[in-house]
């Protein structure tokens, strides 16, 4: 993975360093046309203008080639180009006089062999060291401290003994000696950072893993990662949500700003975003000023933007965002380092769709566990498990409930002329018109067959009153012509615990003998009818 990195950031910094080798290539003909004002001395005008039009050329076409290669060949060209710019500018140097200095080539060497161990700060040491100790031999030989030697046979004396002349004779040389040091350095740097991303990369990775589970404490870290690595201002995660664009986490960007660009997309999806989501793709812009339906905020000003989908299947549900507030900010390396991180999304928002199914699948399984197949009220288990806590309740704090046992009359004339699937029917209506009926606090749960029992807290009994006539009505409306030809009803009985169980103090004792209280209650008033 590292070298897919540098291959990819090559690419970029190639650029960067052309910069800096113009510069120089720049100031090889500046003292072309010192020479030309009589200003400097140079051996061979003529093959000095022409080697330093040829580097220029060399440049242009350095450039074209690296523009066309592809990614498997830039080491390759990178070590021809460097041998060549080191024979041209050798080539350069000798024709002007300034390779003459046994210190300036051993600069050089110094120079490089420090760059190899990535000793940036050590490079500039090494310059103002050289710069001295080469201009240090210079006016040296100008004032006959040292003999000349090395100047002798290619400046006549006139030359060596002219104090201004010799100046200009340092200059071209000191400068060129800065511009190399600078070109270096950026090398050093770029090495250096893109092998530090790489690290912070895997530092994350690992640190993220660890905390699978969690999907909102994993995006927050890899925002913060997104930030911390790229170098950007600012990062978000957003996700859609039936049909809509919205935030889920930010990084160094205000919340008025999020509410506000969320308030605009629901008038005008912005370009970048309906372009990442039609072709499933990295988006980069160097400079959103170039871009007209981008959203600008005062506050949040991004020039540059990386944008990553997140696809889970094949749609895109999150989009990962990168942000910069200079122009032209990030590199190939940034924009592969924002796709693995939005990979590792893909994982943890798959993983966390997967444990919400999981426990929604659990929950139903729990639901089913504690419900009646055909009408959907708790059922018996369920209802022993509520009365044993409400019982200990009842015990410890001398609290009360009420329970209301119903059972329907003549259900079996309804099976046995109609059928059971219309008595299935009516146990479901029946059961509707029993939950329409109770209040938000009361429970209501299948006993069995065409029993149904209601849990009252307290012991209101104008509350068990009034829940007995909303059924009543209920009942009378829907059952109209099974009561006038079947004489269809229902039967109740309720009691409040403990006032009509007893003082027992045993819980599974208590349950029974309520449920055997109320049944009895129940069956009383059914006697009580015929």
């Amino acid at each position: 993975m590292k070298d897919t990195f540098l291959l990819s950031e090559l690419y970029l910094r190639g650029i960067e360093v052309l910069k800096i080798k113009i510069l120089i290539a720049l100031l090889f003909l500046f003292t072309g046309l010192l020479n030309l004002f009589n200003k400097i001395q140079i051996i061979s005008p003529r093959a000095y203008i022409f080697i330093s039009l040829s580097y220029f050329l060399l440049l242009a076409l350095s450039y074209f080639i690296f523009l066309k290669l592809k990614k498997e060949n830039y080491y390759t060209f990178l070590i021809i180009s460097f041998i060549l710019d080191g024979l041209f500018v050798t080539t350069i140097l000798y024709v002007s006089g300034g390779i003459e200095s046994i210190t300036f080539i051993l600069y050089f060497l110094y120079l490089l062999l420090f760059s190899f161990f990535g000793l940036r700060r050590s490079l500039y040491y090494i310059l103002f060291f050289y710069i001295l100790l080469y201009l240090g031999e210079i006016f040296s030989e100008t004032f006959g401290v040292i003999p000349h030697f090395y100047s002798s046979h290619i400046y006549p004396p006139e030359f060596i003994y002219n104090p201004r002349l010799v100046s200009l004779r340092c200059l071209p040389v000191a400068g060129y000696m800065i511009l190399y040091t600078l070109l270096l350095d950026k090398s050093i740097s770029f090495f250096t950072r893109t092998e530090r991303k790489m690290e912070l990369l895997v530092e994350s990775t690992i640190f993220l893993t660890r905390g699978i589970g969690d999907r909102d404490k994993i995006l927050k870290e890899l925002i913060k990662t997104a930030v911390r690595i790229t170098g950007a201002d600012s990062a978000s995660i957003m996700v859609k949500e039936n049909g809509e664009w919205r935030f889920i986490l930010w990084e160094n960007i205000e919340d008025d700003v999020v509410k506000k660009v969320e308030e605009e997309m629901k008038s005008s999806l912005p370009a970048n975003i309906r372009e990442i989501e039609e072709t499933k793709k990295t988006l980069y812009y160097p400079d959103t000023r170039e871009v007209p339906a981008w959203i600008r905020e005062s506050k949040s000003p991004v020039r540059s933007y990386i944008g990553v989908p997140i696809i889970i299947g094949d749609e895109v549900i999150a989009i990962i965002n990168i942000d910069s507030w200079k122009p032209n900010k990030f590199t190939q390396s940034d924009i592969r380092i924002a796709e693995t991180l939005a990979r590792f999304a893909e994982v943890v928002m798959e993983k966390h769709s997967l444990f919400e199914r999981l426990d929604a699948l659990k929950k139903e399984a729990e639901e089913l566990a504690i419900r009646d197949y055909l009408t959907g009220l708790y059922n018996r288990r369920e209802l022993e498990r509520i009365l044993s806590y409400e019982i200990s309740k009842s015990i410890r704090y001398k609290s009360s409930f009420q329970l209301m046992m119903i059972d329907l009359d003549e259900f079996k004339s309804i099976n046995d002329r109609f059928g059971h699937p219309e008595g299935d029917r009516v146990l479901k209506k029946f059961a509707e018109i029993l939950k329409e009926s109770v209040r938000k606090t009361d429970l209501v749960f299948r006993y069995g067959g065409d029993e149904f029992i209601v849990f009252i807290p307290g012991d209101d009994k104008m509350a068990v009153d009034k829940i007995l006539k909303r059924i009543r009505d209920r009942f009378n409306k829907e059952f109209k012509i099974y009561i006038e030809e079947l004489s269809f009803g229902f039967s109740f009985g309720y009691l409040v615990f403990p006032d009509d169980v007893g003082d027992v103090k045993d819980e599974s004792e208590a349950m029974k003998l309520a449920l055997k209280r109320v049944d009895e209650f129940l069956y009383y008033r059914k006697r009580r009818k015929t």
